[in-house]
């Protein structure tokens, strides 16, 4: 486990896949959610075969001190030839954003992965329009280094969206 503050990141558990499938399925991850939505089935699916955890991969919990899953972040290789890795977060409900906890579970992720991983290089992909998620890259540390035209398509506004490119490097002071 992992904790900053009021905030903890923790491995995903068995009881947690049905509530997380409710959430993905409901909208909660908001209109920028950039993957598709995983059925409780092919969670447990995952869950069987590797915890959500790999070398090629991992998800963890965010959750608050009183253990209520706030939301998920995530973080998988992005490059086969790049000693890199993408992260991804989202907090599920409204209420519970603008309290600091995605800054804290990415500064928490990355500080982890950086000492862990023979990484050199985190990578965040954020639609250009969704300004909370972009000043969290920036208050965690990570710099803008450039814009994706119409990256990805968004089914909850029915159109594609321009994307940032943020990314810390090892050593560089995160936030």
């Amino acid at each position: 486990m992992l904790e900053s503050g009021d905030t903890r990141l923790r491995l995903l558990r068995e009881g947690d896949l049905a509530g997380l499938a409710t959430c993905l399925a409901s909208g909660a991850t908001g209109p920028y959610y950039p993957g598709d939505f995983e059925s409780v089935q092919e969670l447990k699916a995952r869950f069987a075969a590797d915890g959500f955890w790999s070398e090629r991969d991992g998800r963890l919990i965010i959750e608050d001190l009183e253990g209520r899953m706030v939301g998920w972040i995530f973080h998988f290789r992005n490059h086969p030839f790049m000693d890199s890795r993408e992260l991804a977060y989202f907090v599920f409900e409204t209420a519970m954003r603008n309290r600091g906890h995605a800054t804290a579970a990415l500064g928490l992720l990355s500080a982890h992965l950086f000492t862990t991983l023979p990484v050199h290089r985190l990578e965040l992909t954020i639609a250009s329009e969704n300004l909370a998620s972009l000043r969290v890259a920036e208050k965690a540390g990570y710099r803008k280094e450039g814009v994706l035209r119409q990256a990805w398509y968004s089914p909850a506004l029915d159109r594609r969206l321009d994307a940032c490119r943020y990314a810390l490097l090892r050593g560089e002071n995160q936030g």
